[in-house]
């Protein structure tokens, strides 16, 4: 038990170390109280934030995906204690997309180690990127001048896209009215998927911009307040398979990234260990580094990154 704590403080001290957050020693990060609820926690300067949507029958799933469903099994009252069982898509809600989901063999949940469920943030607000008239997929020179304003992305981030579309987050009706998309509810009929998230056009990833952060800039993954990195002009779905196919993941359907700084934080997202899993519901935690840990250093701009 011991060696495995000093390997679970010296990994989180790695981590986030990375992302500014760290203070001189671990002791600053990890606290061991010995007893009670809270004996171990991470110390986040600037607090830590939930990431993740409720799991509930009212959220997002994508077109033509098993809806969820929560049904009480036992009650309190009368049978002393309450189970729910719950009928769910693996890559319902706010999830984890893993190198599985597109390419057949590729690595599955139960084949990451736990660190790859741990990154430093990079977050790149769309809002304040000059797109051209209709673009909506991310070039690699929009990635480059958002880091000329913002500082390099560090080595092992998720990039997470903020893009402005939380607010049309879950489903406001799962009966049919013959207006949208048709998903496949769990005994097998269909029901209108009647979700603003997927009727709107949402910006995402260029595969170039994605290869470029792969190879240049090793970053780990990618995230989202979107139902993936892939642009709604991306209809095949390419920026999600570029990722997966760099052997990255991709963190989807984020709640409040709005409470995210560029580069001081760190997201822990650890998934249900599925068996041989091409992804699972999660709910990421962001731990806030404070602003004078904030690292604005852009680096060298090498000819080795054109």
């Amino acid at each position: 038990m011991r060696k495995k704590s000093f390997v679970g403080v010296f990994v989180a001290f790695a981590v986030l170390a990375a992302a500014g957050v760290a203070g001189a020693t671990v002791s600053e990060l990890i606290r061991i109280r010995g007893k009670g609820h809270d004996a171990a926690r991470v110390v986040c300067p600037g607090g830590m934030t939930n990431m993740g949507y409720e799991l509930n029958e009212q959220g997002s799933v994508f077109p033509f995906d098993p809806a969820t469903q929560i049904d009480d099994v036992y009650t309190v009252d009368p049978d002393f204690f309450e189970v729910e069982r719950v009928s769910i898509s693996s890559h319902a809600g706010t999830h984890l997309d893993v190198p599985r989901h597109f390419i057949e063999g590729a690595r599955g949940l139960t084949d990451l180690n736990p660190e790859e469920f741990v990154w430093p943030v990079y977050k790149i607000v769309i809002s304040e990127i000059d797109l051209d008239d209709g673009q909506l997929q991310l070039t690699k020179q929009n990635i480059r001048d958002y880091e000329r304003e913002n500082g390099r992305i560090k080595n092992g981030s998720l990039v997470v896209l903020d893009t402005s579309v939380n607010d049309e987050f879950g489903l406001d009706d799962v009966g049919p009215d013959g207006t949208h998309d048709m998903r496949v509810v769990a005994d097998g009929d269909f029901a209108d998927n009647v979700d603003d998230l997927f009727n709107l056009d949402v910006e995402g990833l260029s595969v170039e911009a994605i290869n470029f952060m792969f190879e240049k800039r090793g970053i780990a993954g990618v995230g989202t307040d979107a139902y993936g990195p892939d642009a709604t002009d991306d209809t095949d779905f390419l920026a999600t398979f570029t990722v997966l196919d760099n052997g990255g993941v991709a963190l989807v359907a984020l709640d409040n990234v709005e409470s995210l700084s560029v580069s001081s934080d760190v997201i822990m997202a650890p998934a249900v260990r599925l068996s041989e899993g091409s992804g699972f519901p999660t709910n990421p935690i962001a731990c806030h580094g404070a602003a004078a840990h904030y690292d604005n250093d852009q680096g060298d701009d090498d000819d080795d990154d054109d």
